[in-house]
Protein backbone atom coordinates (compact mmCIF):
# COMPACT_ATOMS: atom_id res chain seq x y z
CA UNK A 1 0.00 0.00 0.00
CA UNK A 2 1.27 3.35 -1.00
CA UNK A 3 -0.42 6.49 -0.08
CA UNK A 4 0.60 10.32 0.08
CA UNK A 5 0.40 12.62 3.26
CA UNK A 6 -2.30 14.63 3.73
CA UNK A 7 -2.65 18.57 2.81
CA UNK A 8 -4.62 21.10 1.96
CA UNK A 9 -4.08 22.31 -2.07
CA UNK A 10 -6.63 24.14 -4.48
CA UNK A 11 -9.64 25.78 -3.38
CA UNK A 12 -11.69 22.72 -5.20
CA UNK A 13 -11.49 19.44 -4.37
CA UNK A 14 -11.32 16.94 -7.10
CA UNK A 15 -13.97 14.76 -7.13
CA UNK A 16 -13.69 10.99 -5.29
CA UNK A 17 -12.73 7.89 -7.24
CA UNK A 18 -12.94 4.73 -5.55
CA UNK A 19 -11.88 1.66 -7.23
CA UNK A 20 -12.04 -1.23 -4.44
CA UNK A 21 -13.35 -4.77 -6.01
CA UNK A 22 -14.35 -6.22 -2.53
CA UNK A 23 -17.15 -4.48 -0.36
CA UNK A 24 -16.77 -3.71 3.26
CA UNK A 25 -16.68 -6.92 5.63
CA UNK A 26 -19.48 -6.39 7.93
CA UNK A 27 -17.86 -8.74 10.08
CA UNK A 28 -14.78 -7.51 10.45
CA UNK A 29 -13.43 -7.34 13.75
CA UNK A 30 -9.80 -7.15 15.90
CA UNK A 31 -7.03 -6.32 13.81
CA UNK A 32 -7.46 -2.24 15.09
CA UNK A 33 -3.89 -1.81 16.60
CA UNK A 34 -2.75 -3.54 13.15
CA UNK A 35 -5.03 -0.92 11.34
CA UNK A 36 -3.91 2.24 13.65
CA UNK A 37 -0.69 1.21 13.15
CA UNK A 38 -1.33 1.42 9.52
CA UNK A 39 -2.73 4.46 9.02
CA UNK A 40 -0.16 5.88 11.53
CA UNK A 41 2.90 4.66 9.44
CA UNK A 42 0.73 5.90 5.69
CA UNK A 43 0.17 9.68 7.44
CA UNK A 44 3.07 10.10 9.20
CA UNK A 45 5.78 12.80 8.73
CA UNK A 46 8.46 10.55 6.95
CA UNK A 47 8.06 10.09 3.68
CA UNK A 48 9.88 6.82 3.48
CA UNK A 49 6.93 5.49 5.91
CA UNK A 50 4.01 5.90 3.44
CA UNK A 51 4.81 2.67 1.04
CA UNK A 52 3.96 -0.13 3.40
CA UNK A 53 3.74 -3.75 2.57
CA UNK A 54 1.34 -6.65 4.16
CA UNK A 55 3.13 -9.48 4.37
CA UNK A 56 2.91 -13.00 5.72
CA UNK A 57 1.39 -16.41 5.14
CA UNK A 58 -1.10 -17.02 2.59
CA UNK A 59 -4.80 -16.99 3.76
CA UNK A 60 -3.65 -15.07 6.82
CA UNK A 61 -6.22 -11.73 5.89
CA UNK A 62 -3.41 -9.03 4.64
CA UNK A 63 -6.08 -8.88 1.52
CA UNK A 64 -8.86 -8.23 3.95
CA UNK A 65 -7.23 -5.67 6.47
CA UNK A 66 -6.46 -3.49 2.95
CA UNK A 67 -10.12 -3.79 2.28
CA UNK A 68 -10.82 -3.01 5.68
CA UNK A 69 -8.04 0.26 5.77
CA UNK A 70 -9.26 1.45 2.10
CA UNK A 71 -13.08 1.14 3.26
CA UNK A 72 -12.77 3.21 6.94
CA UNK A 73 -10.46 6.20 5.38
CA UNK A 74 -12.08 6.42 1.76
CA UNK A 75 -13.31 10.07 3.05
CA UNK A 76 -9.41 10.44 3.54
CA UNK A 77 -8.27 10.55 0.27
CA UNK A 78 -9.43 11.94 -2.96
CA UNK A 79 -8.19 8.61 -4.60
CA UNK A 80 -8.43 5.25 -3.35
CA UNK A 81 -7.40 2.65 -6.50
CA UNK A 82 -6.83 -1.25 -6.19
CA UNK A 83 -4.15 -2.51 -8.26
CA UNK A 84 -4.24 -6.13 -9.23
CA UNK A 85 -0.16 -7.42 -8.61
CA UNK A 86 -0.63 -10.68 -8.60
CA UNK A 87 0.71 -10.60 -12.61
CA UNK A 88 2.40 -7.66 -14.04
CA UNK A 89 -0.15 -7.09 -17.38
CA UNK A 90 -2.84 -6.28 -14.09
CA UNK A 91 -0.59 -3.82 -12.64
CA UNK A 92 -0.07 -2.07 -16.15
CA UNK A 93 -3.73 -2.59 -17.13
CA UNK A 94 -4.96 -1.04 -13.65
CA UNK A 95 -2.67 2.07 -13.67
CA UNK A 96 -3.79 2.56 -17.10
CA UNK A 97 -7.15 2.77 -15.90
CA UNK A 98 -6.51 5.26 -12.76
CA UNK A 99 -5.07 7.57 -15.55
CA UNK A 100 -8.11 6.88 -17.73
CA UNK A 101 -10.38 7.90 -14.82
CA UNK A 102 -8.02 10.82 -13.66
CA UNK A 103 -8.33 12.25 -17.00
CA UNK A 104 -4.72 12.94 -17.58
CA UNK A 105 -4.26 14.30 -21.11
CA UNK A 106 -2.21 11.38 -22.55
CA UNK A 107 -2.68 10.41 -26.03
CA UNK A 108 -4.92 7.13 -26.84
CA UNK A 109 -2.27 5.50 -28.72
CA UNK A 110 0.43 6.41 -26.11
CA UNK A 111 2.65 3.38 -24.66
CA UNK A 112 2.48 2.06 -21.47
CA UNK A 113 5.43 3.10 -20.31
CA UNK A 114 4.11 6.63 -21.32
CA UNK A 115 0.85 6.28 -19.36
CA UNK A 116 2.80 4.76 -16.17
CA UNK A 117 5.43 7.90 -16.03
CA UNK A 118 2.72 10.26 -16.77
CA UNK A 119 0.64 9.55 -14.02
CA UNK A 120 3.54 8.61 -11.43
CA UNK A 121 4.38 12.66 -11.85
CA UNK A 122 1.07 13.44 -11.71
CA UNK A 123 0.87 11.19 -8.40
CA UNK A 124 3.74 12.71 -7.05
CA UNK A 125 2.26 16.63 -7.76
CA UNK A 126 -0.54 15.15 -5.07
CA UNK A 127 -1.11 14.40 -1.89
CA UNK A 128 -4.92 13.02 -1.45
CA UNK A 129 -4.07 8.95 -3.06
CA UNK A 130 -4.40 5.74 -1.55
CA UNK A 131 -2.80 3.43 -3.76
CA UNK A 132 -3.43 -0.96 -2.96
CA UNK A 133 -1.14 -3.25 -4.87
CA UNK A 134 -3.01 -6.58 -3.79
CA UNK A 135 -0.93 -10.02 -4.05
CA UNK A 136 2.30 -8.41 -4.79
CA UNK A 137 4.61 -11.39 -5.14
CA UNK A 138 7.62 -9.53 -6.01
CA UNK A 139 7.23 -6.05 -4.58
CA UNK A 140 10.47 -4.97 -5.93
CA UNK A 141 9.15 -5.30 -9.40
CA UNK A 142 6.30 -2.55 -8.44
CA UNK A 143 8.99 0.11 -7.22
CA UNK A 144 8.48 1.92 -10.61
CA UNK A 145 4.38 2.45 -10.28
CA UNK A 146 4.90 3.89 -6.93
CA UNK A 147 5.13 7.92 -7.26
CA UNK A 148 7.74 9.42 -5.53
CA UNK A 149 6.31 11.38 -2.53
CA UNK A 150 7.10 14.88 -2.03
CA UNK A 151 10.46 15.66 -0.47
CA UNK A 152 11.13 11.89 -1.41
CA UNK A 153 12.71 12.67 -4.98
CA UNK A 154 11.39 12.11 -8.90
CA UNK A 155 11.76 11.16 -11.93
Amino acid sequence: MTAAPQTTHGSTPPAKLFNVPHAANPHFTGREDLLRDLRDQLTGDDPATHVQALYGLGGVGKTQLAVEYAHRHRDDYNIVWWLRAEEAANVWLDYAGLARALKLPIAQDASLETVRMELRRHLASRSDYLLVFDNASNPAALRDFIPPTRGAGGE
